[in-house]
């Protein structure tokens, strides 16, 4: 059995890159993201799982952490914030998890409900509800009966059979 240090080096190694863009994304401030992989850290896995097994983990310390604080002067994250950093924090911390796993590693619906210890058909809804939530910060108003042009490649992710 590894020694803690080694396994926490050697998780770091492997996924350290991934795990880092992940988490500043999923909670939008560096040193909550700092204070997040610390406690990974401090209590790895005995073995090296796959990288949705630790984001798993990651968005279970996040949910117990809670958010940080965000400073008076700091503009507070809606959706109508048409800055996209912004937006995405207004999303719950769920639809977060899943869009960034989608956006940054391309995961299919298997990989995404491991993220949220749930069934595939459940992931994709929340997804498509992140998706539903961004549409205002990019200027779109998504509907259930979209007929428009321009919306065929966001009406293709939400109905894409593969996500």
């Amino acid at each position: 059995m590894q020694a803690p240090a080694t396994s926490a080096e050697q998780l770091f190694i492997v996924y350290g890159d991934e795990l880092y863009r992940y988490t500043l994304a999923l909670v939008g401030s560096e040193r909550h993201a700092l204070i997040l992989l610390r406690r990974l850290a401090a209590d790895p896995p005995a073995t090296l799982p796959d990288l949705p097994l630790l984001l798993q983990r990651l968005l279970q310390l996040a949910r117990r952490t809670g958010p940080v604080p965000i400073r008076r002067w700091w503009p507070q994250p809606t959706p109508e914030l048409t800055f996209g950093p912004f937006a995405l924090q207004s999303l719950p911390i769920e639809q977060r998890a899943l869009l960034l796993a989608l956006l940054l590693f391309g995961y299919q619906s298997e990989q995404l409900a491991t993220l949220l210890a749930t069934t595939p058909e459940l992931a994709r809804v929340t997804l498509t509800d992140a998706v539903r939530r961004l549409g205002p910060a990019a200027g779109l108003t998504l509907t259930d009966q979209v007929s428009d042009e321009q919306c065929s490649s966001i009406r293709a992710l939400l109905v894409d059979q593969n996500l």
